[in-house]
């Protein structure tokens, strides 16, 4: 009607005059539609394209975990070759020179040398398996406590006293650079028991700290344990736990038991505050 009053005044409309007014009417009722619809497809173009950049990087996760799984089998097999096959021979050696050393002392020193070098080869094959059987091209998700949990059974099935207990409430979901820390705490755990106290009883619990996975090893054996300064193993596992945000306690605990003891976020923090999985 605006269009007719301005362009024809007082004059009587005719069909050509309507016929203009409604296109007219049309093009400036329809181009915010437009522009919603293009906006809109603007937004599902671009969701598109990080989908897209998303599952890239999962196929590359998933060729750089292949590759790690990859060496780490080859390391673990040469180091049982090269290792088992020195380990060997020298139990071989301390063998026939306890059988034919001339007195009690050397027949004992000889036994001890074979015996200590058949429980480093036990522990090796031990290591090997566990080392081998890490399903790094499995997600992160379902049972992981098992996996986490595994030099602990392997442990209690080569004859040390370990008792395993899991909380009821943990994480769904744990990513791989926090499983890997948290079974190497167990791992360093049940190897500097058997090193420091043999024999004594072991009690591995995972469970839950607020908002972090935690991780105890305990040694049954009063003050015995690993010097809380020096050891190669515990400083690898404080660099470790710590770059992925979390904690690394060591020491005796208020009844003198030795307890190793690790806190570590489920997966990467983001910047709002959450994880990424």
């Amino acid at each position: 009607v605006a269009y007719e009053d301005l362009r024809y005044g007082d004059g009587p409309a005719t069909l050509a005059d309507w016929v203009v007014t409604v296109l007219v009417t049309l093009l400036i009722t329809g181009g915010p539609a437009a522009a919603g619809a293009l906006a809109s497809t603007r937004r599902e173009l671009a969701a598109s394209v990080d989908a897209l950049r998303a599952a890239e990087a999962d196929r590359d996760d998933a060729v750089a975990a292949r590759v790690r799984a990859d060496e780490r089998s080859r390391i673990a097999r040469d180091m049982h070759d090269i290792v088992g096959h020195y380990a060997s021979l020298i139990a071989v050696q301390a063998s026939a020179l306890e059988s034919n050393a001339p007195d009690e002392q050397t027949r004992r020193t000889a036994r001890t040398v074979r015996e200590l070098s058949s429980r480093a080869l036990d522990e090796m094959r031990s290591a090997v398996t566990t080392w081998l059987d890490r399903p790094d091209d499995e997600p992160a998700t379902g049972n992981w406590t098992r996996w986490v949990l595994q030099p602990a059974v392997a442990a209690g099935e080569s004859g040390v006293q370990v008792t395993v207990e899991v909380a009821e409430v943990l994480p769904a979901e744990v990513d791989e650079p926090a499983l890997r820390a948290l079974q190497r705490v167990v791992q360093e755990g049940i190897t500097n028991a058997i090193r420091h106290s043999p024999g004594a009883d072991v009690r591995v619990r995972l469970d839950t700290d607020g908002e972090l996975v935690r991780v105890e090893v305990h040694n049954a054996a009063p003050g015995a344990g690993p010097p809380t300064r020096g050891g190669r193993g515990l400083v690898g596992l404080v660099d470790r736990i710590g770059a992925l945000g979390g904690t690394v306690d060591a020491g005796p605990d208020l009844f003198g038991k030795w307890v190793l003891r690790a806190s570590v976020p489920p997966g990467r923090r983001t910047p709002g505050g959450g994880y990424v999985r």
